[in-house]
């Protein structure tokens, strides 16, 4: 039998590159038992360049020619909508602050990350640091702090010494910030009589790019030169994030309990939003199952997949959160490649490499229940492995998930105001398809042109 990832890599110019390469490392120069050189580390606020911070807005920030840009930070200066002592984030923390990140350079874009490819690479960091950002981002801060900086990780996070932006040699690279509708708290329960207070947009009063740069002295900046350019280019084999568009699933009706199917006396025991939503959840179907065409034809690394839901409005729990994924099955060319549980995945699916591979099944946070299918064979540290996906016939993804059930109860009223029963509307759900690419990056060494070439 044939197997349908092969056939489609033997038509991959990224795979062809791969395969013909007879150098070891062709991108690392002068390493082998040499100490590192002296050098600076700096870390450098940058301001906007242009553009404004009003919600669904983008500013611009021009990356300073400093040195290797190896690490990016959004620090982000707030106000908060209210007087409250305590402010509640929505359940995204402060990525509902921005839309998108895109990383440019003379009108070409080099990577776009949303909140979602963000979150996703959060997921596959090690547990120590996982654990830091999710300590770092609680539920619950005091309005007294009002800085927040936000990690972009950007396709240098893997090794930053390797694929850190030489900016004194390459063209000018700007990152814009396209910024949500800045909605980004809710009560601190569902019938919080506070929350309708607490839907007003943040204010962002002033936000830099945190740039992490290493300077060289000139003698070991030229000969990094000398290297890596002699030969008129330089080409990095680099993960750039991908996606799938978003797979939309509808909430359905709104579920309507009437007053008298809760045991309701009005002298006695009055119902409850409680009582409502308890008898909704008795009657409401949880498992949803959906199957996704995949389109993109890049050659990918690693896939992640995530169910999110989307409430217009945000204030309650739940209305925009990640959701449980019971069973994931992945086929190519009719040919079963992934078959197993949500659990099974979430547990073994991430790091293939048992020996060194972490257990984040058990880690809560901003990330559980992100389902990562490792293509590869261990850390997506270094690339382990790569699909070429446009010679592959009918990708289909079918994801089980569990939905959420909303936590907001809205009474159904007569014409004299009388307390009919409650309606419960069933929130949207959002299938995420994310990828991790290998692509290759060049340079021109005459003009220091970067952009992306083969991909597929």
């Amino acid at each position: 039998m044939s197997d349908p990832i092969l056939q489609s890599n033997q038509s991959s110019a990224v795979v062809a590159t791969v395969n013909a390469s007879t150098v070891k490392n062709p991108w690392v120069y002068d390493e082998k038992d040499r100490l590192t050189v002296p050098h600076s580390m700096q870390l450098l606020p940058i301001p906007r360049q242009s553009g404004s911070f009003r919600p669904h807005s983008e500013c611009e920030f021009a990356v300073a020619k400093n040195g290797v840009a190896q690490g990016f930070w959004l620090r982000v200066y707030i106000d908060y909508p209210h007087t409250q002592s305590v402010h509640h984030w929505t359940e995204f923390r402060f990525l509902d602050l921005i839309d998108q990140i895109t990383l440019s350079t003379s009108g070409r874009v080099v990577e776009t990350l949303d909140k979602f490819q963000i979150m996703a690479r959060y997921h596959q960091l090690p547990l120590s640091r996982k654990s830091a950002m999710h300590f770092y981002a609680p539920l619950d801060r005091p309005v007294s702090e009002k800085e927040y900086n936000i990690w972009i990780p950007f396709y240098m996070f893997r090794d930053p010494m390797r694929y850190g932006i030489l900016t004194n040699f390459e063209e000018p690279h700007q990152v814009t910030v396209k910024w949500s509708d800045l909605i980004c708290s809710r009560g601190a329960h569902y019938n919080d009589v506070q929350q309708a207070n607490n839907t007003d947009p943040l204010t962002v009063t002033d936000a830099h790019l945190l740039v992490h740069y290493r300077l060289l002295d000139e003698p070991q900046l030229n000969h990094i030169v000398s290297k890596n350019y002699g030969d008129g280019m330089l080409s990095r084999l680099v993960g750039i994030a991908k996606r799938e568009a978003v797979e939309r699933v509808s909430g359905g009706d709104a579920i309507i309990v009437p007053i008298q199917s809760l045991n309701y006396n009005p002298f006695a025991d009055p119902p409850s939003f409680n009582d409502a939503l308890v008898e909704v959840a008795n009657n409401f179907v949880r498992q949803k199952t959906v199957s996704i065409d995949l389109k993109e034809s890049e050659a990918i690394r690693a896939m992640y997949v995530m169910v999110v839901t989307n409430a217009a409005d945000p204030r309650a729990e739940n209305a925009r959160s990640v959701c449980k994924i019971k069973h994931l099955k992945l086929t190519f060319n009719n040919t079963d490649v992934v078959d197993a549980s949500g659990a099974f995945l979430q547990q073994y699916g991430s790091d293939w490499d048992m020996m060194h591979g972490e257990d984040i099944s058990h880690v809560e946070g901003l990330t559980h229940n992100i389902i990562r299918i490792d293509l590869g064979h261990g850390s997506d540290a270094a690339m382990k492995n790569v699909v070429a996906m446009r010679e592959i016939s009918k990708p289909t993804l079918t994801v089980t998930f569990e939905q959420q059930l909303p936590k907001i109860v809205y009474e159904e009223l007569d014409q004299n105001d009388v307390v009919l029963g409650y309606r419960v509307v069933p929130y949207e759900h959002q299938v995420h398809v994310l990828y991790e690419t290998a692509t290759f990056l060049s340079c021109s060494a005459n003009t220091g042109r970067v952009q992306l070439s083969a991909s597929t």
